[in-house]
């Protein structure tokens, strides 16, 4: 994903997806800054001021095809 933005209004994320659908993907995930930051794989997310949003993005997350 790429041009991540948080909207304040409707308290929803948005993002442009920058590769095919393929077996695995991303979700974006909540917890405190120090859990994300224990867990492999996640990128946490901050605002503009570089405050820490309470969310992150985990990677590598498998899609089942069934």
């Amino acid at each position: 994903m790429r041009d991540i933005h948080f909207d304040t209004e409707k308290g929803t994320w948005t993002g442009n997806v920058t590769k095919k659908m393929d077996q695995y993907s991303e979700e974006i995930i909540e917890g405190t800054e120090k859990e994300l930051k224990a867990m492999e794989g996640v990128k946490l997310l901050y605002d503009l001021q570089g405050r820490f949003t309470g969310k992150g993005i985990r990677f590598k997350v498998t899609v089942s095809r069934g």
